[in-house]
């Protein structure tokens, strides 16, 4: 019988075999496994890193890519230029960039019949023409005057010849060029009136352009021109709205606001406005299909005041049905946004209605002589049909642009405002 005790164990035994090889020392695997690891962390970090470009890279070429890159890439980028050391014995040096000469301002072409002479670069003034019986020259962007400029006390000589015309429309310009524009604006202003019919209707248009942008610079703006006797400053007092002194000036509040940058509702007390000296005039002349806007500057000669402003298209009755004469825009007639019904078919048209024909503004016409005394109905609106402005379309009123229709609503007052038809 074998006892238990005589029976071989194998655990024991494998015990026994495991533990009777010879192991090495304890810290050779951490010292191979540490090794491992840095070789391969060495061998990431240069795939990783890239070939060296201050060793490698042309200088040359990478500065010329960068400042290419720079001068020509998207606003929204931003580029940072390498830092890039060249050999010594072969230093480098960057290109310099011609810079672009500064643009020039144009200069508006004025009154000219035959093509003013070259500009030179290095005298950017314009060229004076000295032959002023046949050609005008143009006049440069409007400068500001230097200083208050003085206001004939005494009316000028009448201009009568053609001559005369060209040479007195030449010195105006020159007043402009020159930044003298309120003794400019009245001398064209004058040849307008006067003589408009003894020169060509492109120099006429050209002098038109010129004084509208003398009026953009002078009244269109809070600057205040020294020596501009068609407008004041006043401070705002307490209990003052924009309504009444605008109705002291005989102009729209809506116009004080747009030439004051503000609303009614902003105004305070101690702030400066400029004030306008109204009321403003229109004259439309059929055969042109335009409407000539006036200013009457009280501080010049009697036979002088008249002001010119600006110019808008318009469209006329059919048939030649606009009536020619005076009117007023007659009391308690603007209407913004109106509602209109056809006379000939009674169709009828809401407030708000995109179809309605008379756009969004509409002055009523009062004649105030004898040939339109009795006259009816007549006004000055917009349109729905921009095409017909420059022809005779309406049933007799007279059409503006949307945008025009609603600068002539801002600047014209009733009662006071009067407007001349004439053939």
């Amino acid at each position: 019988m074998v006892l238990s005790s005589q029976v071989p164990r194998v655990g024991s035994g494998r015990q026994y075999m495991v533990s009777s090889r010879r192991r090495g020392p304890k810290w050779l695997r951490p010292l191979i496994i540490l090794v491992v690891v840095l070789l391969v962390g060495y061998f990431i970090y240069q795939w990783l890193s890239g070939p060296d470009i201050s060793s490698n890279a042309d200088p040359s070429a990478v500065s010329d890519n960068t400042e290419s890159i720079t001068s020509t890439g998207t606003p929204h980028a931003t580029l940072t230029t390498p830092t890039i050391s060249p050999p010594q014995s072969a230093p480098v040096s960057k290109p310099t960039p011609t810079p672009s000469p500064a643009p020039q301002p144009k200069r508006s072409p004025i009154l000219t019949i035959d093509p003013p002479a070259p500009v030179s670069p290095a005298k950017p003034e314009p060229t004076r023409n000295t032959n002023t019986t046949d050609t005008l020259t143009s006049v440069g962007t409007i400068m500001p005057p230097a200083a208050p400029q003085p206001v004939p006390s005494a009316p000028s000589p009448s201009i009568t010849t053609d001559q005369q015309v060209t040479e007195q429309a030449q010195r105006g310009l020159n007043m402009i060029a020159d930044g003298q524009l309120i003794e400019g604006r009245t001398l064209l202003s004058r040849i307008l009136i006067e003589a408009s019919d003894r020169m060509s209707a492109d120099d006429a248009q050209i002098i038109r352009a010129t004084l509208t942008s003398v009026s953009e610079y002078t009244l269109m703006n809070p600057r205040m021109v020294p020596g501009d006797t068609l407008v004041t400053s006043y401070t705002v007092k307490s209990g003052d709205r924009l309504g009444s002194i605008a109705r002291q000036c005989k102009v729209p509040y809506q116009f004080l606001e747009k030439i004051n940058h503000t609303t009614a509702r902003r105004i305070q007390v101690g702030q400066t406005l400029k004030l306008v000296r109204g009321p403003f005039h229109v004259v439309i002349d059929k055969s042109d299909f335009r409407m000539d806007m006036f200013l009457r500057d009280p501080g010049l000669p009697e036979d002088q005041q008249w002001v010119y402003v600006k110019s808008f298209a318009i469209g006329l009755g059919s048939d030649d049905s606009t009536p020619v004469g005076a009117w007023i825009v007659k009391p308690r007639s603007k209407v913004e946004n109106p509602s209109w019904a056809n006379p000939r078919t009674s169709e009828s048209f809401s407030r708000d209605d995109p179809k309605n024909p008379i756009g969004e503004y509409w002055l009523g016409l009062l004649g105030v002589d004898e040939n339109t005394s009795k006259a009816q109905s007549y006004g000055i609106h917009g349109t729905i049909e921009p095409e017909s402005i420059g022809r005779q379309m309406s049933m007799g009123c007279i059409r503006m642009r949307d945008d025009d229709v609603r600068d002539v609503y801002h600047m014209l007052v009733e009662t006071d405002s009067t407007v001349v038809i004439q053939p």
